[in-house]
């Protein structure tokens, strides 16, 4: 028969007893609990915030809503109508000016000012537009559009 050889070193086991064991899986436990009650409590804060700011928000909408029905309840006791609404004045503020060339209608330009001259007009259109300097421009008298 043949023999088995056995190693010159002793082979021993590891050092690892049931105690160390289970030191191990209690460090490893803990830092587990560590980490998922990190991740909870920030989300139990995101939550609490939410719901903090979910209230507030509540708070105000009711707090701007009465006080809109406080107002429109006070308009409609002083008799004021809430539907009414202001008219638009019809009235242009702008004057326009007819711009001749050679007795032809080249253009209408139009001012906000109403105290603003033909003149005026005539050096604004020339100076700044580069209209030809023979232009002659006119305040208009006649309606326009009707």
């Amino acid at each position: 028969m043949s023999e088995v050889a056995t190693p010159s070193v002793p082979v021993t086991a590891p050092a690892w007893t049931p105690i160390a064991i289970l030191a191990a899986i209690g460090v490893v436990l803990v830092l587990v609990n560590r980490a998922k009650s990190g991740r909870m409590a920030g989300e139990v804060e995101r939550q609490t915030k939410a719901g903090e700011w979910l209230r507030r928000r509540d708070e105000m909408e009711k707090e701007g809503r009465d006080s809109y029905d406080k107002y429109w309840a006070d308009r409609r006791a002083k008799g004021l109508n809430p539907r009414r609404r202001r008219r638009r004045s019809s009235k242009n503020p702008h004057v326009p000016f007819d711009v001749y060339l050679k007795r032809k209608l080249i253009d209408t330009v139009f001012y906000s000012d109403p105290r603003t001259t033909s003149e005026e007009v005539k050096r604004g259109l020339i100076n700044h537009d580069g209209y030809d300097p023979g232009i002659r421009v006119v305040k208009c008298r006649r309606k326009r559009g009707k």
